[in-house]
């Protein structure tokens, strides 16, 4: 606990230093008569800062600081009148939290530890880009406002001016930054690039540089030519490269622009060519982005149906060969009850081995359709459509108690309803209720807890906890793969059980883990859905049935 809280204030700590920084380079940039500046990469910062917290108590000692931070530079750079200064640190604030607001609602993966990297998509870079301009637009419209209800005067000119720089400046250092802690925080197995990959990049910054060069040192605006190299990026290279290149030449054009060079110097104020200058490096990052996320979904698209069709290829091999053993000893029993029976006469003894054959046929006969059962339910799982409607986990969970007879022992406490598919879900419980009831110790009395709650990332964790013989350690991961089984026969089951809990989890957009639980003996699976966030929506039916389940579900 005491290392955690080191590193959180270490990390407050850097992004203050971060913050008042950008905010001080921005500031150097104030050139007109109203001290506006003309850059302001510490929105960026700001959105970076608070997409990355991970607690509410931690958001409000950065807003604290945020404040305080604007505060002593706007003091220290004399940024206008003292009895103003108060308008734009509000309305600073105010479109941060809007931004970071909509990044959560919008992009939901964006600034947490693990998962899939952000902005991978066209569509996620599509939906940060509209949190960033309208959350940047709130701010615009309350600063103005605030200042024109104080006194102050301000051009159309300069009300763009100022959207366009918090905008420029949430798209460059807010993407680089979360693509650079994605990068920092999932630490992934180290890569060598080939020769000619790192060839290639070094050739793209150095023509970046040069363009620049050239255009400073000619006067000839040869900055027109950094869109073609951010496109070749954009194909080329990831898109951690593609923005660290794109803000490269993004830094290029706004510092030819600010020195008098460049495309946009033939505007009628500094105002207007440093406006024109970030836009149109905020384009650029931006086509970068685009390019480089296709080409991310395209490859990351390519291995999950490569991946798909090995797990199916293996799938079915193992299918087939477990198929075939009770099959065999149907057809074995079968026989020798065939032969019997025309050879030997009638009497009391042989009946009752004739009979003890059949119970073994019948035996084997239902685990075979237990397992085709269950390689049903898988495939539902995998394959099937989900309906999304509201779904209350609760009465699910009440009527499996019920329906088991096992109200008595199974506790079920308020959980938040959720958007999901009924059927599906309610195989979900099954399996994971039929789980706890069964894996308890001879003799012992079965205690099931089903609760859940609305976690702080805005999704519902449900937990299934038991007090039964646990697992052994090392395989709370393995016992959500197929066909795994880690008490091996001691209980009966297919190994499919946990494996199709886990595909209906992640086709709702979720995940699931099992863990000892922490006072006593048992496990806790968890998991997490979306919530229910239409309330107009009736809920759709629960009745209908769900999944096949599992005469004997098994997480092993």
């Amino acid at each position: 606990m005491e290392k955690v809280r080191q590193h959180t204030v270490l990390g407050i700590a850097v992004a203050t230093a971060l913050y008042v920084a950008a905010a001080l380079i921005g500031r150097a940039t104030a050139v007109d008569d109203r001290s506006m500046s003309l850059v302001w990469p510490a929105t960026g910062v700001a959105v970076l800062w608070f997409l990355t917290l991970t607690r509410r108590t931690t958001a409000v000692v950065s807003a604290v600081l945020v404040t305080a931070a604007t505060l002593a530079v706007n003091v220290a750079t004399r940024s206008g009148p003292a009895d103003l200064i108060a308008v734009p640190i509000a309305a600073n604030l105010a479109q941060v939290a809007l931004v970071v607001f909509l990044v959560r609602r919008w992009c939901p993966e964006l600034g947490r530890r693990g998962g899939r990297p952000p902005l991978e998509t066209p569509g996620s870079l599509l939906r940060f880009l509209g949190a960033a301009a309208l959350g940047c637009l709130l701010g615009t419209l309350l600063g103005f406002a605030g200042l024109e209800l104080a006194g102050a005067t301000f051009s159309p000119a300069s009300a763009l001016t100022w959207w366009g720089r918090n905008v420029c400046g949430v798209l460059a250092v807010g993407t680089t930054g979360l693509l650079l802690v994605h990068r920092l925080t999932n630490r992934p197995s180290p890569k060598t690039p080939s020769g000619s990959r790192a060839l290639e990049a070094l050739t793209a910054i150095a023509a970046t540089v040069s363009i620049a060069g050239l255009d400073y040192g000619t006067g000839l605006p040869f900055a027109f030519l950094l869109p073609a190299i951010t496109v070749w990026a954009g194909l080329r290279f990831p898109p951690l490269v593609v923005s660290l290149h794109a803000v490269l030449g993004g830094l290029a054009i706004i510092w030819l622009t600010l020195t008098g060079h460049g495309l946009f110097t033939e505007a009628d104020s500094a105002t207007g060519n440093a406006l024109l200058a970030q836009l149109f490096a905020g384009m650029t990052i931006m086509i970068g982005l685009f390019l480089s996320s296709g080409r991310q979904q395209s490859i990351g698209l390519s291995a999950e149906l490569a991946q798909r069709q090995r797990d199916l290829e293996a799938f079915a091999r193992r299918a087939a060969h477990d198929l075939q053993q009770p099959l065999m000893v149907i057809d074995g029993w079968a026989g020798l009850l065939d032969t019997q029976l025309a050879a030997t006469p009638q009497n009391s003894a042989q009946r009752a081995r004739e009979l003890e054959m059949l119970r073994r046929i019948q035996a084997s006969t239902g685990q075979m359709r237990h397992l085709v059962a269950g390689l049903l339910a898988d495939a539902i799982a995998r394959d099937g459509k989900v309906a999304e409607g509201r779904v209350d986990l609760a009465v699910l969970a009440v009527e499996i108690a019920e329906s088991r007879g096992q109200a008595d022992v199974i506790r079920v406490e308020a959980i938040p309803p959720v958007a999901g598919d009924a059927p599906l879900l309610r195989g979900l419980l099954d399996n994971l209720i039929g789980n706890a009831l069964k894996y308890v110790a001879p003799g012992e009395r079965p205690q099931v807890e089903v609760t859940g709650r609305c976690h702080w990332d805005g999704m519902v964790w449900v937990s299934v906890a038991d007090r039964g013989i646990g697992l052994p350690v090392g395989s709370h991961d393995a016992i959500f793969d197929e066909f795994t089984r880690a008490h091996g026969d001691a209980y009966p089951g297919t190994g499919l059980g946990l494996s199709i809990c886990r595909r209906i989890v992640e086709r709702h957009g979720g995940d699931i883990t099992a863990r000892s639980r922490r006072s006593g003996p048992g496990i806790a699976v968890e998991f997490r859905l979306p919530p229910w966030q239409s309330p107009s929506s009736e809920p759709i039916t629960t009745t209908r049935a769900a999944i096949p389940v599992l005469a004997s579900t098994e997480r092993h």
